[in-house]
């Protein structure tokens, strides 16, 4: 433990901070750089200087207040675990408040449902995302272009006798 001398009769004892060095009045200026790569000074432009097209997102052609009911309706949707009609319901209630104020704008319309929603805002999953039939036998992933080319519902897999899909009505 260090002690700090309170009296200039202390600053005499060895266990004061009398013999350590004092710390240069000049200030020394320090440069720091950056650890990464270098910024891109024009986010829109590419190595070639071609323009690059930002990411298209519909609903900011729109109102912030459209908007935040569009989020709001997804926010219930995702977090508040609310189901797609009860959010759909929700976004249709705020809309018509909006309506009854005055606030509605009439281009762009907004979208009454959360599915066009959540397109609008741009984060439609659905989108990006591939269904695969997975036999509950083998599981054998097969794409919607295979299940499509199967003449029969089995797995075609050798020595499986998984059923990938039945018809509604038969079995």
């Amino acid at each position: 433990m260090v002690k700090i001398p309170s009296s200039p009769a202390e600053s005499n004892s060895p266990r004061s901070l009398s013999h350590m060095p004092v710390p240069s009045q000049e200030t020394e200026t320090e440069t720091f750089l950056p650890a990464g790569p270098d910024p891109d000074p024009d986010p829109w432009v590419d190595d070639e200087d071609l323009e690059v097209q930002p990411l298209r997102i519909p609903a900011m052609q729109e109102e912030p207040y459209i908007r935040l009911a569009y989020l709001n309706a997804v926010y219930g949707n995702v977090y508040g675990k609310e189901s797609w009609e009860t959010a759909t319901e929700h976004l249709k209630n705020q809309l018509n408040v909006l309506e009854l104020a005055g606030r509605l704008p009439e281009f762009p319309r907004p979208v009454r449902s959360l599915v066009s929603a959540r397109k609008r805002l741009g984060i439609d999953p659905d989108v990006h995302i591939i269904q695969y039939a997975v036999c509950p036998k083998c599981w054998k992933h097969h794409t919607p272009q295979e299940l499509k080319d199967l003449a029969v519902s089995e797995c075609q897999e050798p020595n499986c006798s998984g059923t990938l899909y039945t018809i509604e009505g038969t079995r």
